[in-house]
């Protein structure tokens, strides 16, 4: 894999998807619009709408994509996304508190079906309150 140097230290690949991961993670918790609408505004000529710390994930995140090679990339995408959206769901109940419930990942997370010990096709929401003795 590529490695890349960024003050001096150098950052592989897989540590600029890690970094893209976690910054995602945290803008979804944190943030009150998806951030790929935020990225959407960034790259139109509607920047001015983004609020500071909207702009400074924006320009995270292409820093990170413009180290990543496009290639691999848009390999890696959809199952990163689909990694991210398992990793805000099953975090979910502890992240309560910040009202993650309302959060446009939080719904979709829960009506991805997943299949069962016995091959049946649950959500992934029964199949949490399965794991914790409901349903």
């Amino acid at each position: 894999a590529p490695e890349y140097t960024e003050g001096g230290k150098l950052i592989c690949e897989e540590g600029w998807l890690q970094m893209m991961f976690d910054i995602r993670f945290l803008a979804a918790v944190l943030l009150e619009r998806p951030v790929d609408s935020l990225l959407a505004l960034y790259a139109s000529t509607q920047r001015a709408q983004l609020a500071p710390q909207e702009r400074v994930l924006c320009e995270l995140c292409t820093t990170i994509e413009d180290a990543l090679d496009p290639i691999n990339w848009n390999t890696f995408q959809p199952a990163f996304e689909l990694e991210l959206q398992h990793c805000l769901h099953s975090t979910a109940i502890l992240l309560a508190c910040h009202g993650v419930e309302a959060k446009p990942w939080f719904s979709a997370a829960k009506k991805e079906p997943v299949k069962g010990a016995a091959g049946a096709v649950s959500t992934t929401a029964e199949a949490g309150a399965r794991g914790r003795g409901g349903g």
